[in-house]
């Protein structure tokens, strides 16, 4: 006789498979001391299945400079022991020798972490996961999943494109934050004959640390802007955009702030004092991941001018948080911000030029009209539903111990489709070019 166990039939006597107990967390970037803001997301990510796992272990193999002689070190986390590695690499290596740095670093400072874990989860194809994935027993269960922004130039460089390659092959299973970087993976990688696509499963968010702000009784004043201040995040246009915005609506308190840092931190502040409105653009700097709920909180729309993203966490953050948002159509926000565009909170605008600001002012102006809160509550909902920790935790779980890795429906899989363009969503100059070798690095 046999007994339903809801995978397999088995003999009544037999003793079912154990489930795996332990979980290796493989990732290039972590937060540590040295920056508390690199590798959130992964953080989140290990946050959100830790609580199925008896033992989590952390493996960081971070890139560092060549003349970094800092050994291994063990460190705790609340969410696992942690062994950072670092990998003395050159600015200019290869993304396929970046691999094999990886790889010997790991061999020499994890081979008994790599052989004893259970189930391994990857985050990123390249370096790590091809890095890794010939070091691991054959019984390991390896889950990779990809939200690197640079993969297209991997699949540019020969060795890195082979390595990768390999990698699919050993692979048990490859999810991805979006499905353009599935595609992406799909075409590039042709699916082996005994693995499945990849599937897509989001990047977590928690809901805890983002309160619903109060709804708006005035009209639009404070913009916000969550991320680093680099080209391919469109700070420039963002600036530019506020200026003329601002000198539209002199009978408001207009004010823009920038939380985050990056190397445009000075030419902006000196840009906003020669449009007029230096005494209006605030720098944050950096804000600690459970502090920026409250950040969210004190302002009216969120501007996000990117030229590219594979998930777009700020501004899943800000809609959860009842934020209006107004994002260029750059990637993954033209799905996750479906639910938060048909309650009237959510605009998009063409990826342009630094000087084409009249779509940014004109979105702005047609996110005006507060929204109840019935509406704003329901969009919370629906994000948390696709995008929450305990969701997106589950759903990982799943994969990590041998569920299926189908894409399932939008509200399973924390992934919608993309919808059409409106006719006002495509409304853009030609790009110069400028604009074109942003998005370029945007999407390498």
């Amino acid at each position: 006789m046999s007994t339903f166990t809801g995978r397999r039939l088995t003999s009544r006597h037999e003793v079912a498979p154990k489930r795996p107990d332990r979980l290796l967390v493989v990732t290039p970037w972590y937060p540590n001391e040295t920056n508390v803001f690199r590798g959130t997301f992964v953080r989140e990510s290990t946050r959100s299945v830790g609580r199925f796992f008896s033992e989590v272990t952390i493996l960081h193999l971070e890139n560092v400079a060549e003349n970094d002689d800092r050994s291994p070190q063990w460190t705790d986390t609340p969410e696992g022991r942690l062994l950072w590695v670092p990998v003395p690499t050159s600015p200019t290596t290869s993304r396929g020798q970046m691999i094999l740095r990886q790889r010997e670093a790991a061999m020499g400072a994890a081979h008994d972490v790599l052989r004893t874990a259970d189930v391994v989860h990857c985050h990123v194809g390249a370096p790590t996961g091809a890095a890794i994935a010939p070091l691991l027993p054959s019984a390991a269960r390896l889950v990779v999943t990809e939200h690197a922004s640079y993969l297209p130039r991997v699949f540019r460089d020969p060795l890195g494109a082979e390595l990768y390659g390999l990698l699919r092959q050993r692979a048990d299973a490859f999810t991805a934050v979006s499905a353009q970087t599935a595609s992406l993976i799909d075409t590039a990688i042709p699916v082996p004959a005994h693995r499945q696509p990849v599937s897509v499963i989001a990047n977590p968010v928690d809901m805890r640390r983002l309160p619903l702000r109060p709804e708006r009784t005035a009209r639009i004043a404070r913009w916000l802007f969550v991320g680093n201040l680099v080209e391919a995040k469109g700070v420039r246009r963002l600036v530019r955009s506020f200026a003329r915005w601002a000198s539209a609506h002199a009978d408001r308190p207009c004010a823009l702030t920038l939380a985050g840092d990056g190397p445009l931190r000075g030419e902006l502040a000196q840009l906003a004092a020669e449009l007029g409105v230096g005494d209006r653009v605030h720098f944050l700097g950096r804000v600690e991941p459970d502090a920026v709920g409250e950040v969210y909180r004190g302002h009216d729309v969120l501007v996000h001018l990117s030229h590219g993203e594979t998930f777009g966490l700020t501004c899943v953050e800000a809609a959860a948080s009842g934020l209006s948002v107004v994002v260029t159509t750059c990637g993954a926000p033209e799905s996750t911000l479906l639910a938060h565009r048909a309650v009237g909170l959510a605009a998009f605008v063409p990826v342009a030029d630094e000087d084409d600001v009249e779509s940014v002012c004109d979105a702005v102006d047609g996110l005006d009209a507060p929204v109840e809160n019935g509406l704003r509550e329901l969009s919370r909902r629906q994000l948390s539903n696709q995008y929450g920790a305990e969701a997106i935790g589950d759903a990982l779980h799943a994969v990590l111990i041998g569920g299926s890795t189908t894409p399932r429906s939008a509200r399973g899989s924390g992934c919608w489709p993309s919808p059409r363009p409106r006719p006002s969503d495509a409304r853009a100059r030609p790009p110069s070019p400028r604009l074109r070798h942003s998005v370029a690095v945007a999407c390498t």
